[in-house]
């Protein structure tokens, strides 16, 4: 994953702020905001590790029918292997219940030109996340660290 500096999850906050009173999302907590990267459908991460440290942007809102996402884009994350439906994204509300469509775009499409900002990235980070009905977003364990070739 690829953890944000401060002012960029302090943007975010800005921004969930306005998702807040959506009934049926979920905020994760500023500790857990992060650009998640390994999934089924992910860029390959060994490309990843041998890119220089590169600027990340966060230049604007979206959804998918399970979260509030603020896209993230690079030119460089775009020239790694990856499919083509992935899209690189810092989520901001998970839909945790059946929700009202109408509420949730009344609520994201004034913040879909919202920029969370960009940052260099210079080292991905692994982590061991906890999930269960009790651990969702507790703070993960840092597994490794592993910096951007220079």
């Amino acid at each position: 994953m690829i953890v944000p500096p401060p002012e960029v999850k302090a943007a975010a906050l800005r921004v969930q702020g306005a998702l807040e009173d959506v009934i049926g999302l979920r905020l994760p907590p500023h500790h857990f905001l992060h650009v998640w990267l390994h999934s089924p459908g992910g860029p390959d991460l060994e490309q990843l590790l041998e890119l220089p440290p590169f600027e990340l942007r966060l230049p604007r809102i979206n959804c998918f029918h399970v979260a509030v996402v603020a896209e993230a884009e690079s030119e460089e994350l775009a020239q790694v292997d990856a499919p083509p439906h992935f899209l690189p994204h810092l989520s901001l509300a998970y839909v945790e219940l059946p929700i009202d469509a109408d509420a949730a775009r009344d609520a994201v499409v004034p913040l879909r030109d919202a920029s969370l900002g960009s940052f260099v990235v210079d080292e991905l980070v692994r982590v061991r996340v906890p999930i269960g009905r009790t651990a969702l977003f507790e703070p993960w364990t840092v597994v490794e660290r592993a910096p951007l070739r220079r």
